[in-house]
């Protein structure tokens, strides 16, 4: 966080690393100045990078978790790790929480409340990022989450940025929202939003489908290394839905990693009950 920048219009701005006083905090107001004296807004997308400095406790940063073995410390710091971009509630374990902020991090609720009194319309895109866990489920689950993350949170672009030559378990995460099927079928266009009352164990993303009307699709994902019952409610549902599944054991062997199916079950109402197996993605297609 500890950053200069030289203004448009001349000047430097000092760097300002600990507490809530960081680089935005200087940067956002002098553009919104500059952008004044020219007469039009000069940026029109803040981009920063995001490679996660959370570790296991001990030291072990999840980017420098690259192996297929992982302790389950290791792999809780990978799949918890992408909460850091909204949950108030999470604070990771990283020099960020214990040294600068002493709390959670909140990335992308710090910079919107900040653009927002600073350069309303001025949007936000990660061009890097990366949470580790190339070679293990955990990886899919991370990747996973931050989709969902990114397109609830109304970003702009992001970029997955590899950091081995295998990625296998990451890039198997955008096949939980493109083609999880094997027939080119896709989350919806429409997102929907969805809280979730254990957000240390499961989360779900929710859309619907302009092209389909009453087709829904939900990503669900379980961090727990146990399975979870989980209710997804408030959304009408109406025919059946197709399970398409990542766990640790459908991925064994697979090239690439991909959503296998998990069968079928009737959707009516307002509810759908299932089990998400430990440490999973599935996709819920129902149409």
């Amino acid at each position: 966080m500890a950053n200069t920048v030289r203004q448009l219009s001349g000047g430097e701005l000092s760097a300002t690393p600990s507490g809530n006083n960081w680089f935005p905090d200087k940067y956002l107001p002098a553009i919104k100045i500059a952008s004044t004296t020219y007469g039009k807004p000069l940026v029109d997308v803040y981009d920063f990078h995001w490679y996660s400095e959370a570790t296991n406790g001990s030291g072990n940063r999840v980017t420098n978790l690259t192996g297929p073995t992982l302790t389950d410390a290791q792999v809780q710091a990978v799949v918890q790790s992408p909460r850091s971009l909204w949950d108030t509630t999470y604070t990771e374990n990283s020099w960020i929480t214990t040294d600068v902020l002493g709390g959670p991090i909140y990335i992308l609720g710090r910079l919107q409340s900040r653009i927002a009194a600073e350069n309303p319309g001025m949007k936000i895109s990660i061009t890097e990022y990366n949470n580790g866990g190339n070679q293990h489920i955990a990886g899919t689950i991370a990747q996973a989450d931050n989709l969902g993350i990114l397109g609830a949170q109304g970003l702009f672009a992001a970029n997955l940025w590899p950091l081995s030559d295998t990625e296998t378990y990451t890039l198997a995460g955008f096949r939980a929202f493109r083609d999880f099927d094997g027939a080119n079928s896709s989350f919806g266009d429409t997102s929907v939003q969805a809280t979730s009352s254990n957000i240390q164990n499961v989360v779900v993303y929710a859309s619907t489908d302009t092209t389909t009307p009453g087709r829904v699709v939900f990503v669900a994902i379980n961090r727990s290394t146990s399975a979870q019952v989980t209710a997804i409610t408030g959304q009408s549902l109406s025919g059946t839905a197709h399970l398409y599944q990542m766990t640790a054991a459908t991925a064994q062997g697979q090239s690439p990693v991909a959503p296998v199916s998990a069968g079928t079950m009737p959707a009516s109402g307002a509810s759908l009950t299932l089990t998400l197996p430990a440490l999973s993605v599935t996709t819920i297609d129902i149409h």
